[in-house]
């Protein structure tokens, strides 16, 4: 061997061979370096990676209020956040998001363009929001690649006030997990007790949808008899009412059902993210 170093030496430098030689043995050396880097880093790699994915699910939480505690129990380990063009249930253009975006910024109490509202005729405003986003943010927790739970904003009219929730729904997409309410100006001890966690507790596993497939999730006056129903509350029936409608309407043709459709027929890819 160290004959053959000394004759490889001894080359001209401006030997093909040698030239050869060279760029082979650098080649080499440099693949073993780097599979042995990436063998040796896997695993800091992975760890960095469940850290920026542990880091995003953070963020979502702290950003969902009410919901906290729910979705961590949910153990998804993957977090899917998803603008949804209402008008089609597919997921939006990045060009129409960053302009659906601007929008917001430099108009936010008069986003009437076309573009970026529907606005709604009393025979379909249930609601009673006179006009609706094309665009709405959805998250999709999986585990597994697989859909966990899937979180949808939802809000309408109440008896004095807006009232806005997130509605959770479970993998299935017919079983609620949470109905979390975290903004509304009812009645104080009436109305506003929908904020109550007790009260709110009581939507978990309530079904959608009736044995005809229709929309039947409802508060109702009193006790629920099944399970569709949610107990009301005494005294504010009107701000029950508002709660149905807005339920209605957001899982209604104007709202997610073209995407809960698209959903449930695989046409929205799981992306772990």
């Amino acid at each position: 061997m160290s004959w053959i170093s000394r004759k490889f030496l001894n080359m001209p430098n401006d030997s093909t061979a040698k030239a050869v030689c060279m760029a082979t043995l650098v080649g080499v050396t440099c693949a073993l370096t780097v599979s042995a880097t990436a063998v040796l880093l896997k695993p800091q790699r992975q760890a960095n990676l469940e850290a920026f994915r542990q880091q995003r699910m953070d963020t979502m939480l702290s950003s969902l209020p009410g919901l906290k505690d729910v979705l961590q129990d949910s153990d998804a380990d993957s977090l899917q956040s998803l603008f949804i063009d209402l008008n089609t249930g597919t997921a939006a253009e990045p060009a129409l998001i960053e302009n659906f975006k601007a929008q917001a910024l430099s108009d936010a109490e008069n986003s009437a363009a076309d573009t970026y509202t529907l606005a709604l005729d009393d025979s379909i405003d249930i609601a009673g929001i006179e006009q609706r986003p094309n665009l709405i943010e959805v998250h999709l927790l999986q585990k597994k690649g697989k859909l966990n739970l899937l979180v949808l904003p939802i809000y309408g009219r109440g008896y004095q006030s807006t009232i806005r929730a997130w509605l959770t729904l479970s993998g299935d997409l017919k079983t609620v997990v949470a109905l979390s309410v975290f903004e509304q100006a009812e009645t104080p001890g009436i109305g506003a007790r929908i904020t109550e966690t007790a009260w709110q507790q009581l939507w978990a596993q309530k079904q959608l949808h009736n044995e005809n497939g229709d929309v039947a999730l409802s508060v109702v006056t009193g006790k629920a008899g099944n399970a569709n129903e949610v107990d009301g509350i005494s005294g504010a029936t009107r701000t029950g009412l508002g709660i149905n409608s807005m339920i209605q309407f957001w899982l209604g043709d104007y709202g997610f059902a073209p995407f809960l459709d698209k959903l449930r027929e695989g046409e929205i890819p799981m992306r772990a993210s």
